[in-house]
């Protein structure tokens, strides 16, 4: 696998804001020491994303209408590369990570059989839901998955594992992952392949809707929440909470939802000491988000559980 051939696939709806900058970052970084492609699969975009992306060397597909793990099993089908990088639109790689690269050509050139890449980097350490949120995990080492914004694997491993799961409308490079290590293979997070992610959200509102769209996957099956500490304690919250409501209602005593909001509190305090450390003095606002976050989880759940009592009600509507 020496002289691999190697596919940068880049999923986009809507990205003309940062199609461009990703592809040269690409270019930047590999400075043509590989032999490589760069695949845009396009879900449907209504600006200049397929313009951009084809004036600056990509070869562009289109498939409108279907989910992001459809789009990047649509990019591998167009290629025979023996390694696959998947990039979302809006990740730039850093000029360092060609460097590196040729040490993951030379792993999965003996080790084809692992998923690796690494936890996307921030753009503005300035930025507190970065600097608190995003920063501390970009070096873990014992990490389940590695996000499909930066994940790169072997053709082989691919075809082995099936792709992304093109159903699944969030979490399928959890659940990729999670299929890959079922037939053996390793999961691998290299600090050193730098990327940065323009798409990190910069406020509270913007923060609060990505974790409630991450948090859908968790809920889509019971394996998934039973595989999901984050989503088992979302349960176990909203389980306390009901409680705590009708015990309330019941007594008309609110000492009740008063010990409901200490025992949540306290659960986001723990969560943010695990992730920050007690000396940290970003351990209060950690805090903060993480009850934004276990909040933004919850509606998640309500989405799925509301999704799919309409997608039956609509079912029965055709049976009838």
């Amino acid at each position: 696998m020496n002289n691999s051939s190697i596919c940068y696939i880049v999923p986009t709806l809507n990205e003309s804001k940062h199609i461009a900058n990703t592809i040269n970052s690409i270019k930047k970084a590999v400075q043509y020491h590989f032999h490589y492609s760069i695949i845009v699969v396009d879900n449907g975009s209504s600006d200049n994303t397929k313009k951009i992306a084809e004036e600056n060397g990509a070869l562009v597909f289109e498939k409108p209408n279907c989910t992001i793990a459809s789009n990047r099993n649509c990019g591998f089908r167009k290629t025979n590369a023996d390694i696959l990088v998947f990039l979302d639109a809006d990740v730039y790689l850093e000029s360092c990570w060609g460097k590196e690269f040729q040490t993951t050509i030379e792993l999965l050139r003996d080790h084809p059989l692992t998923v690796t890449g690494s936890i996307v980097g921030i753009k503005n350490d300035k930025n507190l839901i970065e600097k608190c949120w995003f920063k501390p995990r970009l070096k873990e080492q014992n990490i389940k998955y590695i996000n499909s914004g930066h994940i790169i694997v072997s053709r082989e491993l691919f075809q082995i594992v099936g792709g992304f799961d093109g159903a699944m409308v969030t979490g399928e490079d959890y659940d990729f992952c999670m299929r890959a290590k079922k037939i053996g293979a390793r999961i691998i997070n290299n600090p050193k392949l730098r990327v940065v992610h323009q798409g990190y959200p910069q406020n509270i509102p913007q923060f609060f809707r990505r974790e409630r769209w991450h948090g859908r996957g968790d809920f889509l099956s019971l394996r998934n929440i039973v595989s999901s500490k984050p989503a088992l304690i979302v349960v176990c919250q909203l389980l306390l909470l009901i409680s705590s409501i009708a015990v309330t209602f019941f007594t008309s005593n609110i000492l009740f939802l008063f010990f409901f909001i200490i025992f949540f509190m306290s659960v986001c305090f723990l969560a943010a000491v695990i992730r920050c450390g007690l000396k940290k003095i970003d351990l209060f606002p950690c805090t903060l988000l993480y009850s934004v976050y276990f909040v933004a989880r919850s509606f998640a759940l309500i989405d799925v559980v509301l999704g799919h009592a309409y997608r039956k009600i609509e079912g029965d509507k055709k049976i009838i």
